[in-house]
């Protein structure tokens, strides 16, 4: 991995680890006087022959409060049932924990997902491993939307899309532009930035949205990004590092996915 360190970071992972325990507290202890609150009121309410209120709606993290949707950590599809496979990923791509020093593998470098001989073995994998962190240094190549996913209830409010950020070993700033039919990202990696992360990392603010990242990492930028291993198996039919054909659009199925801090480098 890099030993090169961040300037002027976004965020740091000491102040996001502590932003994200805050804001973990604060929605816990919001919840436990939500509960006591209901239970006292319910208890007046019954002992004057009048009915218990409704209960209260869940609380974010656990569940992320879109218009109309409630949507929990296994995520919803609204056209069929959710699959075996979303329901054992989408808690992984929704984990609102941020890693602590023990959690980050430092062994794991951005070489490891964009080794051209890591080829069909790419799961299982003897390297990475979806119960540790990763902290890699790479350069921008494209941020954007992820669009309407199982994992966030297949919204279409782009505020809780995931944001997608396609990461290179080098500077893409000066490539050739690929032919017509190819993707400019087949040999490229993706890590992800999620709604409840946005919000846990940036309350009340629009810095980690898809646009705000775009401007403050535009392509060509290098950066530390710390997040998630996690290998999304659903795209296997679109990974180079299986397939072997040029109209692939990424890499590998391995991710940082969610991402928890991304800074900048010189």
């Amino acid at each position: 991995m890099s030993n090169d360190q961040p300037v002027t970071p976004t965020t740091s992972t000491a102040s996001s680890r502590a932003s994200a325990k805050a804001a973990h507290a604060s929605f816990t202890g919001s919840q436990k006087v939500k509960k006591l609150v209901v239970a006292a009121t319910a208890i007046g309410l019954t002992a004057a022959g009048v009915a218990a209120p409704v209960k209260p709606q869940p609380a974010f993290p656990e569940w992320l409060i879109d218009t109309g949707i409630n949507c929990d950590m296994t995520g919803a599809s609204l056209k069929k049932p959710l699959t075996d496979l979303d329901k054992q990923k989408n808690p992984l791509k929704n984990r609102y924990e941020v890693p602590e020093r023990a959690d980050i593998d430092p062994k794991v470098a951005i070489d490891d997902f964009l080794n051209p001989d890591i080829k069909v073995s790419a799961f299982p994998s003897t390297v990475m491993n979806e119960e540790k962190a990763a902290s890699l240094t790479g350069y921008i190549v494209k941020i954007e939307d992820g669009g309407s996913e199982t994992c966030n209830c297949q919204t279409i409010t782009k505020t809780y899309f995931d944001t997608h950020i396609y990461l290179s070993k080098t500077d893409p700033s000066n490539r050739p532009p690929v032919p017509k039919g190819q993707h400019d990202t087949t040999f490229d990696m993706i890590v992800e930035v999620t709604p409840r992360m946005r919000q846990i990392m940036k309350p009340n603010s629009t810095e980690w949205n898809t646009n705000e990242l775009k401007k403050a990492f535009p392509r060509g930028t290098k950066v530390n990004v710390t997040g998630w291993q996690f290998y999304d198996r659903e795209h296997e039919p679109a990974s180079y590092n299986i397939k072997h054909v040029l109209t692939d659009w990424r890499f590998t199925c391995w991710e940082l996915h969610p991402v928890t801090a991304i800074d900048k480098m010189q």
